[in-house]
């Protein structure tokens, strides 16, 4: 008797359904996958509003750094403020289906994506209903295939020996790389009269021709860490010693051979952040490059000397040899004059800085900021005002991107013209070097965009990831190991 009962109560259940979607609306956008790093799109949202009429309301949260202007608002009224877009009716459109249409302006270089979507609002029977229209994302930059075609590659080398005994040895050549593609060769030289034989090639084609022991891809492997191993067999050799065997990793980068020494150990602490932070190319082969900076030992290679412009230090992890600094111009003058690198005595401190040079760093709430964008200043400043701040210390882990170093004081207008960057950054004293890095970020991943645009948007020569814990710096791996974060390319 109940399944009789059932039956009728399904049908209206079913046929109540159909009559709810029959009057309910859907929402569709349209934009551009993806657009260059501050630049402008249109986007158009289109709404089908079934029978929905009367008072309606489409509204939207940008991210910071994202301007939105009115392009076709169908009689609404249109607002854009504390990046919140509000699109208005009194009274919807007659026809069925309409569309409306923003102009959407990215004015951060940090912004790598954009969420599209929204509510809209309407009454129905008297009651407010909301349609969610499904989130589209809209990319920012470059495309990883286009940075990756942009970054150095890096490769570290190291090999491990396992004695097999009766002189013969296993050789285990392990690679920790990136962006490495394209034709590779692994070569060791064995002593005379010594036979190898493969173990692992890791699809590579091997061979062994007099001393040399080569692996050879056509197409190097895709992964960032792989190995190779092979077995050698001294006991026709004049010595018996493994210390002999010496090699390299070869590979092709812009149709030159670039190099890396085969290591006798594992890559280091200050080697491994410098392949996390990719700013340690490898050498190029028989040829002297003059760009690219030295491997050099100590900690945070990126902080010592390198090539000034207007002794202001290009950053990168390694850093050159020699260092020839230059004189920011005076005050009220183009004129630059090369000076002798000064002595840190006549360094300032940060609060002095402040007094004469810095405004006010301004507070931005964040607690309502989208992921996937910086925290940044979307006021535009006046010609006159100084964008540049003395950073508060920022509470647990925070990641940032620095530009420049040198050893005297660069004022924000000098920066603006000479690198074409307009946005805030921050100024601090650290080794005897002031330090100018820009934006705020509590992620890893979020910094390494804002690297990767600062790299493809303007021409500082080297810009790289620093981390600060509790306001003091710390290396990037430090940072990612407190927060448990992994480091991605």
């Amino acid at each position: 008797m109940f399944k009789f009962l059932l039956l009728p109560l399904q049908i209206l259940l079913i046929a109540g359904i159909t009559s709810v979607v029959s009057k309910s609306i859907t929402i569709t956008q349209e934009a551009p996958e993806r657009i260059d790093t501050m630049s402008s799109c249109t986007v158009s949202v289109t709404v089908n509003k079934g029978d929905v009429e009367g008072f309606a309301k489409f509204q939207h949260l940008f991210p910071y750094g994202v301007e939105i202007e009115p392009i076709e608002t169908k009689g609404a009224t249109f607002t854009y403020a504390q990046r919140k877009m509000k699109i208005i009716w009194m009274a919807l459109p007659e026809e069925e289906s309409f569309t409306v249409k923003y102009k959407l302006t990215v004015t951060d270089p940090y912004v790598v994506e954009v969420d599209l979507g929204g509510t809209f609002s309407y009454l129905e029977e008297n009651k407010r209903m909301t349609y969610t229209v499904p989130t589209e994302k809209l990319n920012v930059g470059p495309s990883e295939e286009e940075l990756k075609k942009q970054r150095n590659p890096y490769a570290y080398v190291y090999r491990e020996v396992e004695d097999l005994g009766d002189n013969r040895y296993k050789i285990k050549i392990n690679v920790n790389s990136q962006y490495l593609n394209g034709f590779g060769k692994i070569q060791d030289v064995v002593p005379y009269k010594a036979t190898a034989e493969a173990n692992n090639k890791s699809e590579s084609v091997f061979s062994q021709v007099d001393e040399k022991v080569k692996f050879v891809w056509m197409s190097m492997p895709e992964s960032d860490t792989f190995s190779v191993s092979y077995t050698v067999d001294l006991s026709e050799t004049e010595s018996k010693s493994i210390e002999g065997i010496s090699g390299e990793l070869s590979f092709l980068h812009e149709n030159k051979t670039q190099k890396a020494e085969i290591m006798s150990e594992p890559p280091t602490g200050d080697e491994q952040e410098m392949l996390a932070s990719n700013e340690t190319p490898a050498k190029e082969a028989e040829e002297e490059v003059t760009e690219e900076p030295a491997q050099q030992p100590e900690e945070e290679k990126e902080e010592k000397e390198a090539s000034a412009e207007e002794n202001i230090q290009p950053q990168s992890e390694p850093e050159p040899e020699d260092t020839v600094t230059e004189k920011p111009a005076d005050e009220g003058s183009d004129s630059e004059e090369k000076v002798e690198q000064p002595e840190p005595k006549d360094q300032i401190s940060d609060e002095e800085l402040a007094e004469k040079y810095l405004t006010e760093d301004e507070k931005t709430d964040e607690s309502s900021t989208p992921d996937n964008s910086a925290v940044a200043d979307t006021k535009k400043k006046s010609e006159k005002e100084k964008i540049t701040s003395v950073q508060d210390p920022v509470k647990g882990i925070e990641y940032r991107v620095q530009i420049l170093a040198g050893h005297k004081n660069v004022k924000a207008p000098y920066i603006e013209k000479k690198y074409n960057f307009t946005n805030q950054f921050f100024m601090e004293n650290h080794e005897g070097w002031i330090k100018y890095t820009t934006g705020s970020f509590g992620v890893y991943k979020q910094a390494r965009d804002g690297r990767e645009n600062i790299k493809s948007s303007f021409n500082f020569p080297g810009p790289f990831v620093v981390a600060y814990n509790e306001g003091d710096r710390i290396t990037v791996q430090e940072a990612l190991m407190i927060t448990n974060q992994n480091w991605v390319q």
